[in-house]
């Protein structure tokens, strides 16, 4: 048969035929959208499919096709790891060794090893037809037609921002090795966090082929159900025993609905958290001052400031702030990162701190921290605002559960918007007490943490005599009205 008259679709049914495979229409799909790749956009496509699905099958008949149309094409196979990888390239050997219309590419002569192989027709001396690495691995100066990365993200490797960071940057490593303007990528496999590579990749104008086990899906987690896309192989029945051997929601959502979210089950949970959008609002009127979020007094506020000069390590500089609520709600209004040198952070965080008012703010003076207060007083002193040096002994896993567990679990705990586009949510899904490293970064959280923890100043009403005569700008025009005020240390 010409090569130009054979589709990958008939090419597979030929394979089908001899494995004696009924096969489905979610597979035509993936055939159909595979065999379009002279189509996709910007050369790159992503597949998702859900789990259990037969795509690595598909997946090792498409590479061997793709060699029998072109056998000087290489072809590089990128998985989480070296052993996954290698699974694909036993898969293309056993298929062009048993496949009829593919059994002249065996190349008898060749290389034929577990890792990589050429095949009959191959012209590049340097690189082989195709090749299997995991993606941590040093590929580096090979040159490619084609890369394919399959499942390379996996829990073990995106369970943490840092761990996410590396897996972006390794696969724009292995980008470079493409030919130029004709190579092509394709991405398959199913999201394992709640921020995946997978939706970027679609975002900046990838082809994209999404098949969830299920769609129109009503019910509970355990006890979901719907349309399902492969029902001979997952009948009702079967689709409420994968979501109880998944044990946890995100893992079904994730590797059957491919609706992005952590395989497990976090700590604490950011659904939980209220988002709101009002600003806080001061005034003084009668003799006393008030702070108001919407219709909510505010009776205190607390800043803290964990310091990270140099951001050297890729910690962020984050100062929270953090408004109380007279019937116990707590308000995080700011999770900032201060840039810069360590004047220029104290400069914005003074200006911060004036912007809402708040009258003393605590700098963590652990390691690096230790000589902050004294730069950013020069700055707050004529501002009128306190600060406070503290080192900090408790581990902060232990403080960020403490500070957090019981509002979350309550639903008092509030976020701004500002503070939900920030890394707080992301930080607060990755927290794992006892995974705490450089590359699990969590300064967001633990600011806030802090903030939470140390609330100093509560803001009562005013109007009576006291030891304490303090001016306040809690004004809603911004000047500042001389009053006394009651300091309650909680």
């Amino acid at each position: 048969m010409d090569k130009d008259d054979l589709s990958f679709a008939l090419f597979f049914q030929v394979w089908a035929n001899i494995k004696g495979w009924n096969v489905p229409d979610i597979h035509y799909q993936v055939i159909e959208f595979l065999d379009d790749s002279d189509n996709w956009n910007n050369r790159s496509a992503v597949l998702q499919v859900f789990r259990s699905a037969g795509k690595s099958t598909i997946l090792g008949l498409f590479i061997v096709y793709l060699l029998v149309q072109n056998p000087a094409l290489r072809i590089l196979v990128l998985s989480a790891d070296s052993k996954t990888a290698k699974k694909i390239v036993a898969d293309a050997q056993s298929i062009i060794a048993q496949h009829p219309l593919a059994r002249h590419l065996l190349n008898r002569g060749g290389v034929w090893r577990s890792d990589c192989f050429n095949v009959q027709g191959a012209t590049d001396a340097r690189n082989f037809s195709l090749e299997a690495s995991g993606i941590t691995s040093n590929v580096t100066g090979a040159r490619t037609d084609f890369i394919i990365h399959d499942d390379v993200e996996v829990p073990k490797n995106c369970e943490t921002e840092g761990k996410r960071d590396s897996l972006r940057a390794r696969i724009a490593e292995a980008s470079n090795l493409l030919i130029a303007k004709t190579g092509k990528r394709l991405f398959v496999g199913t999201p394992h966090a709640f921020d995946s590579i997978y939706p970027e990749f679609i975002d900046v104008g990838c082809s994209s082929l999404r098949i969830p086990l299920l769609t129109n899906h009503e019910g509970e987690f355990l006890e979901m159900y719907g349309d399902c896309a492969w029902s001979e192989q997952f009948p009702p029945d079967e689709v409420i025993n994968r979501q109880i051997q998944g044990k946890t929601k995100g893992n079904f959502y994730s590797q059957y609905l491919l609706i992005p979210a952590s395989v497990d089950d976090g700590v604490l949970d950011p659904a939980k958290c209220i988002e709101y959008t009002d600003e806080i609002q001061f005034g003084f009127a009668n003799n006393s001052g008030w702070a108001k979020i919407g219709d909510k007094q505010i009776v205190s506020v607390s800043a803290f400031w964990d310091v990270s000069p140099s951001k050297s390590q890729g910690d962020d500089s984050v100062v929270a702030i953090v408004f109380f609520a007279a019937d116990g709600h707590i308000y995080i209004h700011r999770t900032v990162d201060m840039h810069g040198d360590i004047r220029e952070q104290c400069k914005q965080c003074a200006d911060l701190l004036q912007e809402f008012n708040v009258p003393m703010i605590v700098v963590e003076t652990n390691g690096v921290g230790a000589f902050v207060p004294e730069f950013l007083m020069q700055h707050t002193a004529s501002m009128g605002i306190g600060v406070e040096g503290r080192h900090t002994s408790q581990h902060k896993g232990e403080k960020i559960l403490e500070n957090f567990e019981v509002p979350l679990s309550a639903q008092i705990l509030h976020i701004s918007s500002q503070v939900a586009s920030s890394k707080f949510l992301q930080q607060m899904r990755d927290f794992r007490p006892n995974f705490f490293n450089v590359k699990n970064h969590d300064d967001y959280i633990d600011a806030s943490a802090s903030a939470i923890k140390n609330e100093p100043i509560r803001i009562a009403s005013v109007g009576f005599e006291n030891d304490y005569d303090v001016e306040l700008n809690w004004t809603e025009g911004g000047s500042s009205q001389t009053y006394e005020a009651e300091y309650v240390v909680l």
